[in-house]
């Protein structure tokens, strides 16, 4: 049977219709399945040039790589404000994928977005405990060996019993040394107890070190003698013999003066005590020094440390230790001329960390509150708001980095009679506290000459010039850093027209006590200490007979000493002063030393004699003078001379001399 027209378009049409549905359908579905791979790619394929610092934010990172890459990141934001990372540095054309993992995430593709999540972080074992006894070859316990953990750089020493106590890891390897001893290396494995054993190096035993009068091998030396390590000295820029001498010899304690770059650091050896104080005595190229010598440490050869019965021989001035330093001399052979120059920073290595202002007025709170009385009113949020806000880190603003610069030049030669060492040096170094420095030059000159086959000559000449601005660092009363503890953190270092700020509170700032602007102490220290001085030293060597030998040392030491001080006014709320002063004085210190030495070496068969006698006549004249001026109606530097003082007092002027006979 015929179907009309009609009927078959219509059948048509809706085949037609359901036909293309269903293409739709599954060519969507295809094109999903085509697509998904495509996208997943993206990722794969961006790549990223970024630069990536330690402060800039994670969040900030992100951002960087979707604007430039094009991808859609989702995350958590709690986790990426908690996410800690330590990767830095510059990226060029890296994958993205790469950049994500430096960064600590792992992540998902979904569609045109990538979920990010943190990598899991390993958790890291504690350390444990390992301790253990450091002897030598014959079983005594060796107190101040050096124990260092060598992965992470962990370090203690053995006590007088020759016990140690060090945390360490997996796989740690720890290191054992002690000058003349050989290092040990020992891998701690499981073990929870280690015990060592150190032998001696006897390749040192050979080594001539210098003794009181006299030199000895390292091997006959019986007494109490440390040898100092000057190994990698002129890699360093150091101020002083006593940085110098820092951890480098058992029982040798060096204290630093509160970061003042003038002052020299106090040396003891095995504490403090005896009719000599804590002085240790100097002994440079045989002479004895008046205080502590101010030397090239590039030009020292050696330095023994005396202590107990070895620093005998230098009798009562000997009660606080000896140090003996020898500088360098000619060498035989071709001229040598040395060159080198450092240039440095230096800053505080750790500050002590202030409460900030709110902090200070909660425990002032709490201290009320034990105390069963009422707060201060500049501590009270309700009376005092301004109280509660931190606007300077005192510790930050009193310390800084400063630079040093070290130049040297040295000559040396010789030939077979004659040898002579020739050094110059400039030092200049900022402190690490505001307002401080230091500049020092040295001069040296040593020779000597083998005149004929029983007589030699020499003479050890030297030159020293310092200067330098130092400040009131270890008052614990005015000192600057104890100010820099406790001044409020709620007040500025200058008012908003440039001068000094004092305490703030108003009508309340005597609540803070009587203290003084750190920041205004040290901007306004006026100090110029010049020191210079001279040292001639001549001697001569005569052999008399086989292994006896006289010698005849003299020694001139000239000082000339400058201080002056300004101290202006401090008109500041805290601990104000109104007036000002200018003190001058003069030290003019001469020192002279003669020492004639006779002395007797001889070997019979094993055994080995060493005699020594002489006689030490020391004389010294030590003069002082000083003024001081006050009323200083002008405070500008070019008026800062005693002339322009209105009021004086007396002048005050001394004379010191003593001498010293020993035999």
């Amino acid at each position: 049977m015929k179907q009309s027209s009609n009927k078959r378009s219509t059948a048509l049409y809706t085949a037609m219709k359901y036909s293309i549905l269903t293409f739709s359908v599954i060519s969507t579905f295809c094109g999903a399945l085509l697509a998904s791979p495509g996208k997943a790619q993206k990722l794969e394929k961006s790549r990223v040039s970024l630069h990536l610092s330690k402060d800039k934010p994670t969040s900030r990172i992100l951002k960087e790589i979707e604007s430039n890459t094009g991808l859609h990141f989702i995350y958590n934001p709690d986790v990426i404000q908690e996410h800690k990372r330590n990767v830095s540095g510059i990226f060029k054309d890296e994958k993205v994928g790469v950049v994500l993992h430096k960064l600590g995430f792992s992540y998902v593709e979904k569609g045109d977005y990538v979920i990010l999540k943190n990598l899991p972080v390993a958790v890291k074992k504690a350390d444990r405990i390992i301790t253990g006894t450091v002897k030598d070859s014959i079983g005594l316990a060796m107190p101040g060996v050096s124990v260092r953990e060598i992965n992470s750089g962990k370090s203690t020493s053995t006590d007088a019993n020759g016990k140690y106590t060090i945390p360490v890891g997996d796989d740690a390897v720890l290191s054992f040394s002690m000058i003349g001893f050989k290092t040990r290396q020992l891998k701690v494995g499981t073990a929870v107890v280690l015990d060592v054993i150190l032998l001696e190096d006897k390749s040192l035993l050979s080594e001539v070190v210098v003794v009181g009068y006299g030199t000895q091998k390292k091997a006959a030396i019986t007494g109490a003698i440390s040898v100092v390590a000057l190994d990698q000295l002129s890699s360093r820029s150091v101020n002083n013999v006593g940085e110098l001498l820092a951890g480098k010899a058992p029982g040798l304690i060096v204290t630093n003066e509160g970061g003042d770059p003038t002052s020299s650091p106090r040396v003891n050896i095995r504490g403090a005590g005896g009719i000599n104080g804590e002085n240790v005595l100097y002994v440079v190229d045989g002479s004895l020094v008046y205080g502590t010598p101010v030397l090239n440490p590039n030009d020292i050869e050696s330095i023994s440390v005396l202590k107990d019965g070895s620093a005998a021989i230098y009798g009562a001035r000997a009660s606080g230790g000896v140090i003996l330093i020898t500088n360098k001399k000619g060498k035989k052979g071709k001229m040598e001329i040395t060159v080198d120059g450092k240039v440095g920073m230096q800053n505080a290595w750790k500050k002590l960390e202030p409460l900030n202002a709110q902090q200070r007025a909660e425990v002032a709170a709490t201290a009320a509150k034990n105390g069963n009385s009422t707060i201060l009113p500049a501590f009270d949020p309700a009376k005092y708001p301004e109280g509660q806000t931190t606007r300077t880190n005192w510790m930050d603003e009193v310390f800084r980095t400063g630079m040093t610069q070290d130049y040297n030049l040295g000559i040396s030669g010789g030939s077979e009679k004659s040898n002579v060492y020739l050094s110059f040096n400039y030092r200049k170094a900022e402190g690490i506290v505001i307002n401080t420095n230091v500049q020092r030059y040295n001069f040296r000159i040593n020779s000597d000459h083998q005149l004929t086959p029983w007589l030699k000559v020499g003479e050890n000449v030297s030159f020293s010039s310092t200067n330098g601005q130092g400040a009131n660092t270890s008052s614990d009363y005015t000192g600057a850093l104890l100010s820099a503890i406790y001044y409020p953190s709620n007040a500025t270092p200058y008012q908003p027209d440039g001068s000094f700020s004092g305490l703030p509170g108003g009508e309340y700032a005597g609540d803070y006590g009587d203290i003084i602007n750190p920041v205004a102490e040290l901007m306004r220290t006026d100090v110029d200490r010049p020191e210079n001085i001279l040292m001639i030293n001549p001697y001569a060597v005569i052999d008399l007979a086989k292994g006896l030998n006289f010698r005849s040392n003299l020694s001139v030491t000239k000082g000339f000493y400058h201080n002056r001080i300004f101290t202006p006014k401090r008109p500041e709320i805290g601990k104000p002063v109104l007036t000002n002063s200018l003190e001058e004085s003069d030290r003019r210190l001469t020192d002279i030393l003669a020492e004639q030495v006779l002395a007797y070496k001889t070997d019979m068969g094993l055994h080995h004699l060493d005699l020594t006698g002489g006689f030490s006549f020391q004389k010294t004249n030590d003069k002082r003078f000083s003024v001081i001026g006050r009323g200083f109606d002008d405070e500008a530097p070019s008026r800062r001379y005693l002339v322009n003082a209105t009021v004086f007092e007396p002048a005050k002027s001394s004379m010191e001399a003593t001498a010293l006979t020993s035999l």
